[in-house]
């Protein structure tokens, strides 16, 4: 049996975010047999004192910006595969990254379905992403002609900073005595999110009706916010798995099919601090839930409307202006990532798989994977081991 292939692990380990990529790296099976790893915490290692003698790795799952002033830049000039997990400017290494065109599209789609008339976005402060998503947000406020705004928040805040956020970020105040209808905020952390959620408390707007705040990550900081944060949520699991595949390429001296890869975000995890207690969007977090539950038995929108006993096109359209997708659309996002689930983690006959995804002809699924896959599930199978 060949030796099992070393993989170093060089993430941040101040949340969660970065647990839930290496869930979605040690998803992919068979990947024990032929891997052994180690975990480095990322501002804690240095170069002299990372590896040692006795184990140096084949290849390194990072998180590193690659900026010049970067601590982790001894990275780049070690002799072994890289495969990055954050977008960077300079792509000095493979990468799988979030889509942060994606990002900002839900996120303006979002505040554009609930009204508001103003978007602030809160950027990280000299963080390598504050020029792009900017530059993003900007675009599109021009397009729609929303009033915009982006204050730089440092990287690291905490429930105490609240009190203080007003003179931590000059202008804060300014633009929420200013804004001339509902404003917006994108936060690009849950914990920045909601810290930002009780300082607007605190100055006495009401949050979702006046400021309505989005974050990212749909972390544990979000669901513990009050009210809940509604928040971005990312493909981690299957960048995580996606991130190893890479790296075991070129491990492997296998060509990459993509250098430097994106992923789309899976939409906005809707909760209180962007929909309030709104009857309509109360049920269209009903209905999500519902769907994710229900999915895999072949629930139908005509199930789900009964149940809610709603009007089916008001609630069709708020659920569209709220999430992006009609219901439909999300029952089959929902069935297609639970059958590439069961595809990729199982060695489950598509006969068994079926079932376990809502349908009970073999057929039937072929004929809905390959429509919404894009490939017959066998070949998506075949790709992705």
């Amino acid at each position: 049996m060949d030796e099992k292939k070393r993989i170093a692990i060089i993430f941040e380990n101040s949340y969660e975010r970065p647990f839930k990529l290496i869930n979605g790296i040690l998803s992919l099976p068979g990947l024990r047999d032929k891997c052994a790893f180690r975990s480095f915490p990322l501002y804690q290692v240095q170069k002299d004192d990372v590896f040692t003698d006795e184990w140096q790795p084949d290849g390194i799952l990072a998180m590193v910006s690659e900026e010049d002033n970067d601590p982790n830049g001894w990275i780049q000039h070690l002799d072994v595969p890289v495969v990055n997990l954050i977008h960077t400017r300079r792509h000095l290494h493979p990468s799988i990254a979030a889509d942060y065109s994606s990002v900002v599209d839900a996120a303006m789609d979002h505040f554009g379905a609930i009204e508001c008339e103003e978007i602030l976005y809160a950027g990280t402060k000299g963080g390598p992403l504050l020029g792009l998503i900017d530059k993003l947000f900007r675009t599109r406020a021009e397009k729609k002609g929303i009033r915009y705004h982006m204050l730089e928040f440092p990287e690291q805040l905490d429930a105490s900073d609240a009190a203080d956020l007003e003179s931590i970020v000059p202008g804060l105040r300014e633009v929420l005595e200013n804004a001339t209808g509902k404003i917006g905020i994108y936060s690009t952390h849950d914990r920045r999110g909601r810290v930002i959620n009780d300082y607007v408390i605190k100055q006495g707007y009401s949050v979702p009706n006046q400021v309505a705040i989005l974050g990212c990550f749909d972390s544990v900081d979000a669901k513990l916010c009050d009210p809940p944060l509604s928040s971005i949520m990312l493909q981690d699991k299957e960048q995580g798995s996606t991130a190893m595949e890479m790296l075991y390429r070129l491990i492997t001296g296998q060509e990459l099919e993509e250098r430097n890869a994106v992923m789309p975000v899976l939409g906005v995890r809707v909760r209180g601090s962007t929909v309030g207690d709104e009857a309509n969007d109360i049920e269209v977090l009903r209905a999500r839930n519902l769907i994710r539950e229900r999915a895999a038995e072949g629930v139908t929108v005509d199930q789900i409307v009964d149940e809610l006993n709603v009007s089916r096109s008001t609630f069709e359209k708020r659920f569209s202006a709220l999430t992006g997708r009609s219901p439909a659309q999300e029952i089959r996002k929902v069935r297609l990532e639970l059958a590439k689930e069961h595809l990729l983690t199982t060695d489950l006959p598509l006969t068994q798989i079926a079932p376990k995804v809502g349908f009970m002809d073999r057929r039937a699924f072929m004929v809905f994977f390959k429509r919404e896959a894009g490939m017959t599930p066998g070949a998506f199978r075949d790709a992705h081991r």
